[in-house]
């Protein structure tokens, strides 16, 4: 975390004449593309997938996951519902026994100073600590370049919220203004998928914000490949078992009406050993 600050002072400090150190100036040295690298361990190797990320297309988005991997949020975290094109994770670490244990998102981010994008209130003065949902279904509309799911890209997740009715304000990055939206679709807080197919699609309900260059391709091959041999082995076992495990918590809506999520975890885990931003 205090390298990654570091680096963005040092980038603007030559701009820097305040003692403060603005987020305008931070905005100075920032790249369309930041670039990211997500350590994911398996059966003993480690395979490392590097990424671009579209802050054009998703500048809130991209802001968020940037400050929770500065915060070092997503380090020893696991997939916790896999099927063969979406693997889920960004909420829950498993520990020694094979149990699965939700990670307090909303008790952690209170020490990290996100930058809010979503409010419970017109004036602005009470996040809610999630973030702007920056898909069509959400009204959000990338005119051109939007990125598609490919091979091994990062899109941001929320658990179902179809049965709240609750809504929130939300403000875009650039400055559009307040509007009064879904909160279902801005509920987003630290969950994201890597999406495991070869064909490539668009999807309405989440934002696609992340996706591997050509060494990261490689690596991410690697890794399927890997997870295909493992799962070979097993026969008609499967690499898979379902089980029951507590979602939401903290939640100020969804905790009661959605307090428990059923998933499909790996018999191997799948970690994340380290998310670290290697370009801003």
């Amino acid at each position: 975390m205090k390298k990654s600050l570091l680096k963005k002072i040092a980038c603007c400090a030559c701009a820097a004449t305040a003692s403060v150190v603005s987020l305008a100036m931070f905005a100075s040295c920032e790249t369309s593309y930041p670039k990211a690298e997500i350590k994911v361990s398996f059966e003993g190797e480690t395979y490392t997938l590097t990424y671009e990320l579209a802050r054009k297309l998703a500048p809130s988005t991209v802001r968020h996951f940037i400050e929770l991997a500065d915060n070092g949020f997503y380090d020893g975290l696991c997939v916790h519902d896999y099927s063969t094109s979406k693997w889920i994770t960004g909420g829950y670490k498993q520990g020694e026994d094979g149990a699965l244990e939700e990670i307090k998102y909303f008790d952690i981010v209170q020490s990290y100073k996100l930058t809010p994008t979503v409010w419970f209130d017109k004036e602005g003065k009470t996040p809610t600590y999630t973030v702007y949902g920056e898909f069509s279904k959400n009204d959000y509309v990338v005119t051109s370049g939007a990125w598609k799911q490919t091979l091994g890209s990062i899109s941001m997740y929320y658990t179902d919220k179809s049965s709240i009715d609750d809504k929130v304000y939300i403000e875009r990055y650039d400055g559009g203004g307040k509007s009064y939206k879904s909160y279902e679709y801005n509920s987003a807080t630290s969950l994201f998928y890597f999406y495991a197919s070869d064909s490539e699609v668009s999807t309405e309900k989440y934002c696609t914000f992340g996706r591997l260059d050509e060494d990261g391709t490689a690596e991410f091959k690697k890794l399927t490949s890997a997870i295909a041999d493992y799962t070979s082995d097993l026969g008609d076992d499967g690499f898979t078992e379902k089980r029951s495990v507590s979602a939401n918590t903290g939640d100020r809506w969804a905790e009661t009406p959605y307090s428990s999520i059923s998933v499909n975890v790996p018999k191997s885990p799948i970690v994340i050993e380290s998310v670290k931003i290697t370009k801003y």
